[in-house]
């Protein structure tokens, strides 16, 4: 798996911003179900827990998709390729895209590699967890929204 950053910005930062700002971008593809829980934990908290804050409940709603923010953050790291899987990479994306190598800057690992973190080892601990936990969380507190209220405009139909 691999990722390929363009523009002039990557060669005029040091190596670490680039490496971090890399990173930083890898780590909000998982925002794409993370955010997910929250909004439907929110609303049951709104319908549920009036007397608590509107602050509390959104730091409740979103505490547990910003703790897997950071879980993904932590491992992102693993995407910065040693110098000579680096050397790899470029030699291909070079003859796939047929451009300088002083046009990008290239992260990735190997989809299966015994000896480090690959791309199978980044699916078992960062994305079917955190997909896992997000829509079951969703889940949860989606039925129970449903439940409150049915219950609610049941009774109130009596």
């Amino acid at each position: 798996m691999v990722d390929v950053f363009y523009g002039p910005l990557v060669f005029f930062l040091p190596k670490w911003a680039s490496d971090f700002i890399a990173v930083a971008f890898m780590t909000q593809i998982h925002t794409q179900w993370q955010l997910v829980p929250a909004p439907s934990i929110l609303q049951w908290l709104s319908l549920t827990s009036s007397e608590r804050s509107l602050i509390r409940r959104m730091i409740y709603a979103y505490a547990i998709p910003v703790a897997m923010q950071i879980w993904a953050f932590a491992l992102m790291p693993n995407f910065l390729p040693s110098d000579e899987l680096r050397m790899e990479f470029e030699s291909k994306v070079f003859r796939l895209h047929g451009t300088n190598l002083s046009d990008f800057h290239v992260y990735g690992m190997n989809i299966m590699d015994k000896n480090h973190f690959d791309t199978i080892d980044f699916a078992i601990f960062d994305v079917l967890p955190s997909y896992i936990i997000s829509y079951a969380i969703f889940g949860v507190s989606m039925f129970k929204v449903y439940s409150k209220y049915c219950l609610h405009y049941l009774c109130s139909h009596l």
